[in-house]
């Protein structure tokens, strides 16, 4: 129902077995039709030993409330997973459009995982030391590692 409002026009030319449009969002996709009308990602793991929606997710809007609804299920299904772990279960099932930065946005705004991601404090640096930041000769403090270390020395020293 969702991808016929949204993509009515891959859907339509899919059903006359035309194929879609070269300036189509989903060209990269090779969508096709599933026996129930779904449209879904086309890909090469059809010989896997993969359950039949992780071989061929259903394609998802990327701005839809019900994709909102399915990301923001599963990222309470799976304890506040963090973005990265959140796309990789989302994607097991579905594809969404432009699903890495909505699965950042899904954890951004929960609040649960606002509060218990720690506040990163940085330390304030000390000064450098002395010998550092006062020019000097190159060279002027060498050592060999041969015998021993030698250390040069000039005549007024």
């Amino acid at each position: 129902m969702v991808q016929g409002e949204v993509f009515s026009a891959e859907v339509r030319n899919l059903q006359c077995q035309k194929g879609v449009l070269p300036k189509s969002k989903l060209k990269n996709l090779n969508p096709f039709l599933d026996s129930d009308g779904v449209l879904r990602v086309g890909g090469r793991l059809g010989n896997s030993d993969l359950p039949y929606v992780s071989k061929y997710p259903a394609i998802l809007p990327n701005r839809h409330k019900l994709t909102n609804q399915i990301i923001e299920y599963f990222h309470l299904g799976n304890l506040h997973i963090g973005s990265s772990s959140l796309l990789h279960c989302v994607r097991e099932r579905f594809w969404p459009l432009n699903s890495r930065s909505l699965c950042r946005k899904i954890v951004y705004e929960c609040i649960v995982c606002f509060k218990t991601k720690p506040i990163v404090t940085s330390q304030l640096m000390g000064n450098l030391l002395r010998d550092r930041v006062v020019p000097d000769y190159p060279f002027n403090c060498s050592g060999v590692d041969f015998c021993g270390p030698f250390m040069n020395r000039y005549r007024n020293q």
